[in-house]
């Protein structure tokens, strides 16, 4: 044991098996060159009052620094560097008690893995070369609404809720589709897609489905305008049935009088409602 009472000045060095204690006041190593800590046992303990509170260990290639309690990283210049080599690649940083973390590296990403069931898993990228464009490994679930400014690229999209404002623009390819579905279900019940039609023209289709069936056609707008109800249309409004007899389209007010169209494979009538007569007017007459 080594004990100083007042100031004591080595040269040349000292080894000292046993410990090293000052009865009072302060302890003050200074040297011209470094200060080696030497430890054949793996670690350095710091104790107050004889109470261990952090270890440095070695497993003799890296270091561990252990504590039975928290550990603080108090940095009054507000930043917190990550260096490897020499080369700074990170730091946090204290701005107006804001945290900032930072990539140091010009164009290099920032990556979140996790353990996923025992493998390593990059959950989440973002993207230092394209202004920090963040991609999921595996989706995003957010709590509140997203706002965008800018496009949307996806390969799919559920929205569940209401877009207030701006526009949504589906470009996935030369006939992009939105289906509909039940979230217990992955059955399309209705779909709307657009194809193109004479050129750079556009058509649209809705399609609905019956159960167990495939969805069909059951309106189509062309880039003329036309409206097709279970045809393709070549009239302003043309109107198909799927079979050859019944009815092809009712008008009725809310009292039930009004007028119906069918047709069969001989007859093609007209109807109206609750014995009412039919009257043809030209103008005012």
């Amino acid at each position: 044991t080594l004990s100083v009472s007042g100031l004591s000045s080595l040269n040349g060095g000292a080894n000292v098996t046993g410990d090293i204690s000052n009865t009072s006041g302060d302890m003050t190593l200074d040297v011209a060159g470094d200060i080696i800590l030497d430890a054949d046992g793996s670690q350095v303990r710091f104790k107050d009052a004889g109470t261990e509170f952090l270890q440095i260990q070695s497993d003799g290639s890296s270091a561990k620094i252990y504590s039975g309690a928290d550990i603080t990283l108090d940095a009054d210049g507000s930043e917190i560097i990550f260096a490897d080599g020499g080369t700074s690649f990170g730091k946090v940083q204290n701005s107006s008690n804001s945290m900032i973390i930072e990539s140091l590296v010009s164009d290099k990403d920032i990556l979140f893995y996790g353990n996923d069931g025992g493998s390593s898993v990059l959950a989440l990228s973002l993207v230092m070369a394209l202004a920090g464009k963040a991609t999921f490994n595996a989706g995003a679930t957010f709590g509140s609404g997203i706002d965008v400014t800018g496009s949307v690229t996806a390969d799919g999209a559920n929205i569940d809720g209401a877009v207030t404002a701006g526009d949504i623009t589906i470009a996935v390819d030369d006939t992009p589709t939105l289906n509909f579905k039940k979230a217990s279900t992955t059955d399309v019940l209705a779909s709307i897609n657009v194809t193109t039609d004479a050129g750079t023209g556009g058509k649209l289709v809705i399609q609905t489905k019956r159960n167990g069936n495939t969805p069909v056609d059951r309106l189509t707008i062309d880039d003329d305008g036309n409206v097709g109800i279970g045809v393709t249309p070549t009239a302003a409004l043309d109107v198909r049935r799927g079979d050859a007899d019944g009815k092809i389209a009712e008008f009725h007010q809310s009292g039930g009088y009004g007028l119906e169209l069918s047709s069969s494979e001989s007859v093609a009538t007209i109807t109206a409602g609750y014995n009412q007569a039919f009257t043809f007017e030209t103008g005012a007459t």
